[in-house]
């Protein structure tokens, strides 16, 4: 059993939002070169496999004159290739099921209270603001190419003016960095490469941070963190955030520790089991894909008439009826 290890902490050198806006780089990143690496391979096998594609690797799998090494690489690429299709799929979902529940809630869409307002127009939130009559006390943000704020009026009957502005402040980070886009991507990259478990953490870590960078904003903008903490309190774990705010994926008691003691250090979720499995796994997509290129260069694999090996005569394939 993988075991978190909690011990593993630091002090951050930078600000949390710098630290999270890093790890979501390294996810992306991360995502990108799967995709780089299926296009550089299928581009050099390009005049074997495009005319040929599905007849080509049924074949390629099943006649023992194909190298052990070039069925290695078919897997490699369908492994390649599914990776990228899941991901796709997971961002369709999990952006239709957002919609989908954002939706729902503005159908019961009304006007701000004045003490709302009031908050907004001081945060300049005025036009950007979504205000629902739901028992819920909850605030959250999103959309991906505009994103808003979505507030409902439990959340301003539970809070007090301070609290309230606290929570605004909050998600007025999210809004203003465009979190509801980038966890879409993040969560559909770690759905997508499963055989990759340590991406788990690195989200984990990316949302905790957010969270607390959120927080820092917040502070620094007048809101006070006996405030935000209340608040939090208050609001916590309302069930509709699972499928929509970016609150859902709040770790609580990290972030009412850090808002009592600024000064506390980061403690990173990082599990050395997912990591193992994951340095493995990369090392043996590698090898598969990139095997029966070696030893060459990339460069001169790039240029070389390397897909000739992996030639298969159709026709001579065929059995003869006569």
């Amino acid at each position: 059993m993988a075991a978190h290890l909690n011990s593993v902490s630091s002090n951050l050198p930078l600000p949390a939002e710098r630290v999270a806006n890093r790890l979501l780089a390294g996810l992306i990143a991360f995502g990108v070169s799967l995709l780089l690496l299926l296009l550089i391979v299928v581009a050099m096998f390009a005049e074997t496999l495009v005319p040929h594609v599905i007849e080509f690797c049924l074949l390629a799998w099943q006649t023992m004159s194909i190298d052990f090494a070039y069925r290695l690489m078919f897997l490699g690429l369908i492994v390649l290739t599914l990776t990228e299709i899941a991901f796709l799929v997971r961002l369709w979902w999990h952006a239709r099921l957002t919609e989908r529940h954002v939706q729902k809630l503005l159908l019961k869409k009304g006007q701000p209270t004045p003490k709302l307002a009031s908050i907004l127009h001081e945060l300049g939130l005025s036009s950007r603001v979504d205000f629902v009559a739901l028992p819920q006390p909850f605030a959250l943000c999103y959309g991906w190419r505009a994103p808003r704020v979505l507030v409902t009026t439990g959340l301003t009957e539970s809070l007090d003016e301070i609290e309230l502005r606290g929570v605004l402040a909050h998600e007025k980070y999210h809004l203003m960095q465009h979190d509801p886009l980038k966890i879409l991507i993040a969560r559909a990259l770690r759905d997508a490469i499963i055989f990759f478990p340590v991406l788990n953490d690195l989200l984990e870590n990316y949302l905790l941070l957010q969270e607390i960078a959120a927080d820092q904003t917040a502070v620094d903008a007048g809101a006070t963190r006996a405030a935000l903490a209340s608040a939090l309190i208050k609001v916590f774990r309302s069930p509709v955030w699972d499928t929509l705010g970016v609150g859902a994926y709040t770790t609580f008691g990290e972030r009412v520790e850090h808002l009592a003691n600024p000064q506390r250090r980061f403690v990173w979720r990082f599990s050395w089991v997912r990591a193992g499995i994951s340095v493995v796994a990369g090392i043996l997509l590698l090898l598969a894909v990139l095997h029966p290129m070696a030893p060459m260069a990339l460069g001169e694999a790039l240029h070389a008439d390397c897909h000739h090996v992996a030639v298969l005569d159709i026709k001579s394939l065929v059995p003869s009826h006569t």
